[in-house]
Order: C-alpha cells, then structure tokens, then sequence
C-alpha cells in the first residue's frame, strides 16, 4: 500500500522545476516509506495526509492530533486478496464492494440509473452519460461496461457495511458530511473529462490499476473553490503535478481545486472508491448564516439601522458617480462601513454554529453499532412477540442504570422560535437525504442534563445523576432518549 499526494506545501500555482522537484521528493519519500515491511493501516496514511494538508489550509485539521483517528485501523481496507480471505476468516471487517459485490446488488433489484448508478463515457474530447429510466438491471448494466462505458455507484454506503462504517466513523471526526463514490472502468476507456472538486478527495484503488494526471488550479480563484468546475478540455489544462498510476492497495489524496483525470490502461480494469469531505464547509460558508441573522437582529434592536437613506443618494452614489469627488460620496461610504463594523456586535454566531450544526446531522450517516452496542441499546432490547402475545417490551431504567450517550456527535440542542429542539442521527438513512431531519422539542428543564450527557462522553453516569429536579424527570428523560436510540447503558437492560 502506498500513499501518494501533490505535496501542497510546493505552491498552489503552476509550479516551475524547483518546485516540481520538491513535490517529486516528497512523492517518493511517502512511496518508499510505505514499502517497508509493515503496512501500513489506513488511520497512519490519513495522518500523514493531515501533516501535509494542514499547511495548504491551515484551519482545515489540526496535524497534531493523532487521536482523532482512534479506531479507523478496525476498518482500514486490506490492501491484497489474501489479507481480505484472513480478515473475512477472522470475521473481523467485510471484504469492500468489488465486481461481484457490485453484480450482487443489482441483481437485489434495488439500484436505480441515476439515483444509485450512472453511465458514463469520455472519449474525442466529449463527455456523456448514457442513464436509461428505471432499475439497473444486470444484463443492460454489464452491456453498457463491456462497450467501454465507466460506472458510478453514486452511494456504496447503501450496499456495504464496511463503506458505511468507514464514513460513519470519519464524519464525525472531521466535523463534515463524509461521502463516497465507487467508480469502475473498463481497460484502455476513460469514464470522466478533466475537471476540479468543491470536496477533498481519497481515491483508494480496490482492483486493477488507474493511470492519474492531477495539474494545480489554475488561479487564485479556484484556490479551495466552493463550486465544482465544468468539464474542461486538455488544452486547458498545462502540465500535471503528479502523474501516477495507482494500483490496488494505493491511496491518493488532492485537496479542492485540482484538477485531475484518471484513464484505465489497456491491460486491466480499474475499481477505486473515492471518500469525500468538506464539501460547503469553510469560513464564507458559516457567514453566509451568519451575516444575515446579524443583520436582522441589528435592525431589530438599533434605530440607525433603520433610518432613511438620503434623498438625494441615487445622484451621487452608483457605478457611474464612481470616479467623482464629491464630500457626500465620502460621508455615504463611511456610514455604510459604520454600520457593517457595528454588525459584529448583533452577530449571533453561536446559533448560526447550532444552524450549520443542524444541517450537518441531516447529513450524517446514521452510527455504526457494534454487537455489543447493540446489546446495551434499544436496537438490541428483547422485545418480541412469544406464545401468543408481546414479551419484555417494558424498558425498566432505574435511578441506579449508568448511560451514556450512543456517540458524542450524534446530537445536537438548538434554540429555535418554537422551543428548545434536539437534532440527532440515529434515525438517518444510510441513502443522502432519503429521510427528513430527525428532531424532538425537548423541554426547557432537560437541556442541563443532555448537556451534562456531552460532557459526560464518554463514561457513563448514573440516571440519578442528571440534573433534573425530581427522579421521575431523570427517568422519563433517560427513557426517551434510550428509546430514541441516543443512549446505551453499561449493562443490557434484560439478561436474555
């Protein structure tokens, strides 16, 4: 396994031959280190993508906190056959959607062309896609493959535990909407023209081998972009940074904004899978909440943001009074940069925080549970149905049942007009967006408990610990937050 990536540290322009050589260096370095003896897991290679990308955007991750990364080796993906037969034995992870995988569920009947799956070709200059309506079915699926045609898995998540896993796990370290796309190309074809990403991207080669050109943005303005580019063609592009071709077991990083293009070479077919994240998730990003939230407080609570424009503004402001010189021009300019100064002041950037938070858990992959999470929680609770009636549906917490919440940032507490509401993941759908936002109005009085259950995270407290007034509030709360699948408990609550 080895890791490559377009060391951003050597500038963001078209590099010259200094620079060139300097990303050379590093490409090595990262490709001799990860040829030793020891392989390394996916959580070591995803640190050393923090160490290197931190200084391109600086407020991105920190690199110097390996912690973040607790627990990705339990899902790193193997980097051969024989290590996924080992892994499949010792029933420790499953094996990441391949070609049989893929064929597995279309023939489950459930991927649709263009929800789940698209078609698509690049070939003279052009690129197209070739969706029909209705179900992916095998024979039209594997037809449109063998005539040189690339396919898309638009969410892998849906169909593999592991993928879902994988993204669940990094969401909610980097505090932004994980996704994935699987790709697989057929020998000698390119499925996709050149082009850029608004998202960081982790391209980890499943099967056969991908011949890759990423070339810098081009200008300043494409520099983390927070839109994804047009296709482009090759004359628009100049030389690549790093050209490559990636072979199973490889992972390459590039950051938003480079532009990048991957063909199959003729002897073999290619399968990689590309996680993605940071999507939307910059400063511009949370003012666009902010400013305008602070600007309606600012004309709610101060006169001067609601006094009348002059009179005579219209014949001395504007694109045609530009160049003139005027005393008026001046006063107007300064008072409008009075009054945007002042908005800092009315900025509410706590609740536009809880907004972006809000969104981000409608994005969120619902939580991965382990089995013995599952025992511990309602997902795992006994109740069935047994000799004629329903048996052990009563859930009995006590003062003396320890909790804890199922993960740290599966929830959220956000003050709206119409109360106190409690956002959470544990009802989401592994499908982008298939379920509306999952919320309870939570009352005013159990707002310190949930926030004692946050920081709490992640031992676990006693019911008769939260601060609630009376036992039957600390019950009633730990029992609708339980049934929500928000919390577990240290023992499973029936012995079965």
């Amino acid at each position: 396994m080895s890791f490559l990536c377009w060391d951003p540290r050597a500038g963001c322009s078209t590099p010259g031959d200094e620079s060139k050589q300097q990303t050379v260096k590093s490409i090595e370095f990262l490709k001799k280190a990860n040829q030793g003896k020891e392989v390394p897991s996916l959580s070591q290679l995803l640190l050393n993508y923090f160490q290197t990308a931190a200084e391109y955007d600086t407020a991105m991750f920190e690199p110097n906190v390996p912690k973040l990364l607790d627990g990705l080796a339990l899902v790193c993906l193997p980097s051969s056959k024989a290590s996924y037969g080992e892994a499949a034995a010792s029933g420790t992870t499953e094996q990441p959607s391949g070609c049989p995988d893929l064929d597995a569920a279309l023939r489950g009947g459930e991927v649709h062309f263009g929800t789940h799956l698209d078609v698509t070709s690049y070939a003279e200059g052009v690129r197209e896609t070739h969706n029909p309506s209705g179900r992916a079915l095998p024979a039209v699926v594997w037809d449109f493959y063998q005539n040189g045609c690339s396919l898309r898995l638009l969410c892998p998540q849906a169909f593999s535990s592991t993928v879902w896993n994988f993204l669940s796990i990094l969401q909610e370290q980097f505090g932004s909407m994980v996704g994935a796309n699987t790709y697989l190309t057929p020998p000698g074809t390119q499925g996709f023209a050149p082009h850029y990403d608004d998202i960081e991207a982790f391209v980890l080669q499943l099967e056969g081998k991908k011949h890759w050109r990423v070339y810098s943005p081009r200008r300043d303005a494409e520099v983390l972009p927070q839109f994804s580019s047009a296709n482009l063609t090759q004359a628009e592009l100049g030389e690549p940074v790093l050209e490559t071709v990636l072979e199973a077991g490889d992972l390459l990083y590039f950051p938003r904004g480079f532009i990048h293009q991957g063909n199959c070479l003729p002897d073999a077919h290619s399968l990689h899978i590309t996680v993605s994240s940071y999507q939307r998730n910059s400063w511009g990003d949370l003012l666009e909440k902010l400013l305008p939230a602070a600007l309606q407080m600012a004309l709610e609570e101060d006169v001067e943001y609601r006094q009348g424009l002059p009179m005579d503004y219209l014949r001395y402001m504007g694109v045609a009074n530009s160049d003139a010189v005027d005393a008026r021009r001046t006063a107007f300019i300064e008072k409008v940069q009075s009054l945007i100064k002042k908005l800092v002041d009315y900025a509410p950037i706590d609740a536009a925080v809880d907004q972006r938070a809000k969104s981000f858990l409608h994005d969120c992959l619902p939580p991965v549970l382990m089995q013995s999470e599952k025992a511990q929680s309602v997902y795992g609770f006994p109740a069935r149905w047994q000799d004629g009636g329903p048996h052990n549906v009563d859930i009995l917490i006590t003062k003396d049942t320890e909790i804890r919440l199922l993960r740290h940032g599966i929830i959220r507490l956000c003050n709206e007009e119409a109360g106190v509401m409690l956002y959470y993941t544990t009802e989401n759908s592994r499908v982008y967006h298939k379920e509306e936002p999952k919320f309870f109005e939570l009352d005013p009085e159990y707002t310190d408990s949930v926030e004692f259950l946050l920081s709490s995270y992640p031992n676990h407290v006693s019911v008769d610990n939260l601060p609630c007034e009376t036992l039957e509030e600390k019950i009633s709360l730990a029992t609708l937050l339980f049934e929500k699948g928000i919390l577990t408990t240290k023992k499973p609550l029936l012995q079965v």
